[in-house]
C-alpha cells in the first residue's frame, strides 16, 4: 500500500535563530507553525500566527467555521515540525502527534503520513505527499473551531492529536472503540453548542461598549451593520 505508515523518510535541518528558544514539551502537540497559511472569510490568506479569536476560517467543503479558542498561541517556544510537501503548494508543517485526513485512511497522524500517502484538500481533492522533512520553528498555534476541522496549507487537518503511540484509533483492552479524531469530538460537544452563544454575547459586548464610546444606542449600530 502505497500510504504506508512507515513514518517519516527524509530529514533536512533548520534553525529557529541566534540562541536557543526554550522546547514546548510536555505530551503529544496540537499545534502548526505559525508560517503555514489559512484562508479567512474576509481576509483572504494569512498565516496561521496572525489568526484570531473569531476568526471564520476554511474548513473545506462545508465552508467556514469561527475560531472559538486556541490550544496554543505560543510565540517564543521551539517545536520541531514535519514538513509535508505537496505539489503546487506551500508545505505544511505540523507535529508528528497531529492528526491529518488522508484518502481512504481518515484522520491518522502526521507521523504516518509518507511519500505517495494521499491527503485531502480543502475543495474535496486530493494530493499526493511528493517529500517530507523536518524543520525547527520557534512559534505553536493550535485554533479550535466548531467542526474540529480546518483546511491549513490547502489540506485538510484535524484540531486534534493522537493520544494512544500514534495511533489513529482509541484503543481500550485491545479492542479498537473510536478513532482519535472521532473521541476528541465527543468531549468537545458541550463546548460546541455553547460557540454561538459565546460568540453572540461577544459581539454584544462589543456593541455596547462602542455605543457607549459613540453616544449612540446599540440598535442604531447594528442597523448600520455592526
Amino acid at each position: 500500500d502505497n500510504r504506508g505508515w512507515t513514518g517519516v523518510t527524509e530529514k533536512s535541518e533548520a534553525t529557529a535563530g541566534d540562541g536557543i528558544p526554550p522546547s514546548l514539551g510536555g505530551g503529544p502537540l496540537f499545534c502548526f507553525s505559525g508560517e503555514n497559511m489559512v484562508l479567512v472569510r474576509d481576509k483572504g490568506y494569512i498565516q496561521m500566527k496572525h489568526i484570531a479569536i473569531g476568526d471564520m476560517v476554511s474548513i473545506g467543503m462545508k465552508g467556514f467555521n469561527p475560531v472559538y479558542s486556541f490550544g496554543h498561541r505560543e510565540m517564543e517556544h521551539l517545536v520541531e515540525y514535519l514538513v509535508l510537501h505537496t505539489k503546487g503548494r506551500e508545505p505544511l508543517e505540523i507535529p508528528k502527534d497531529h492528526l491529518i485526513f488522508v484518502d481512504g485512511l481518515g484522520a491518522i497522524p502526521a507521523s504516518a503520513v509518507v511519500v505517495r500517502s494521499v491527503l485531502l484538500r480543502g475543495d474535496g481533492s486530493a494530493t499526493p505527499v511528493t517529500k517530507t522533512a523536518t524543520v525547527n520553528r520557534v512559534g505553536a498555534f493550535a485554533p479550535f473551531t466548531g467542526s474540529g476541522t480546518i483546511v491549513v496549507g490547502g489540506l485538510v487537518a484535524s484540531n486534534y492529536v493522537s493520544l494512544q503511540d500514534q495511533s489513529e484509533v482509541f484503543v481500550v483492552g485491545g479492542i479498537k472503540v473510536v478513532s482519535m479524531h472521532g473521541l476528541h469530538m465527543l468531549f468537545r460537544i458541550p463546548v460546541v453548542w455553547c460557540v454561538p452563544f459565546i460568540l453572540h454575547f461577544v459581539r454584544e459586548r462589543l456593541i455596547q461598549r462602542t455605543a457607549s464610546r459613540l453616544g449612540c444606542t446599540g440598535p442604531s449600530l447594528r442597523q448600520g451593520g455592526f
